[in-house]
């Protein structure tokens, strides 16, 4: 990337599920941005992660999360 650009791009993707893509790479973006890395590249899930549904993983974090007040949910990392 160029000096002072930030990305997040999605992996390669057909043509009807860039809708998938773009949220993929949006929130590689978000990662990037959170860590300073000047490029994330979201990847397929693997692992353990894999074995769990992401909605089912979000909805999890966003009960474990819910005591945060939002000043201190801006501090986490993704």
């Amino acid at each position: 990337p160029q000096p002072g650009w930030t990305l997040g791009v999605s992996t390669p993707t057909p043509l009807a599920a860039l809708d998938s893509a773009d949220l993929r790479a949006a929130r590689a973006l978000a990662h990037a941005e959170a860590t300073r890395a000047p490029l994330t590249v979201d990847t397929p899930v693997t692992g353990l992660a894999a074995l769990i549904p992401p909605d089912q993983a979000a909805a999890h974090a966003r009960t474990l999360l819910a005591p945060l007040t939002p000043p201190l949910a801006d501090t986490l990392r993704c």
